[in-house]
């Protein structure tokens, strides 16, 4: 089985949100949707690389949408993460601080 993070690095290699090898690798993390991948990709929203945090927010809108233990939790995140890249470059590293699902 191929790890979240060489699946994020082939998404930032290939650097085309919109093709489909993009979705293939994005799927592929969100087919686990397991409260350490949701903890993982919360955590690779604060990646210095744009594309990191991108591939990030696709896959956290899956889950929040697909997947439903998630469900508020990670509207909230995404919430969060849209007002972060409205004001800066980078996306702090951290979760909804009322989610029970937080990275702290």
């Amino acid at each position: 089985m191929i790890s979240r993070d060489e699946l994020l690095e082939r998404a930032v290699r290939n650097a085309r949100p919109e093709s489909n090898r993009w979705a293939h690798m994005t799927a592929k993390v969100r087919a686990d949707p397991s409260v350490e991948t949701f903890r993982w990709v919360i955590l690779r929203l604060a990646d210095p690389r744009v594309l990191a945090r991108r591939f990030a927010v696709d896959v956290l809108f899956s889950l929040a949408f697909e997947r439903r233990p998630w469900g508020p939790e990670a509207v909230a995140v995404l919430a969060d993460a849209e007002k972060s890249l409205s004001t800066d470059s980078r996306v702090p590293a951290h979760g909804h601080q009322k989610s029970r699902w937080a990275v702290r």
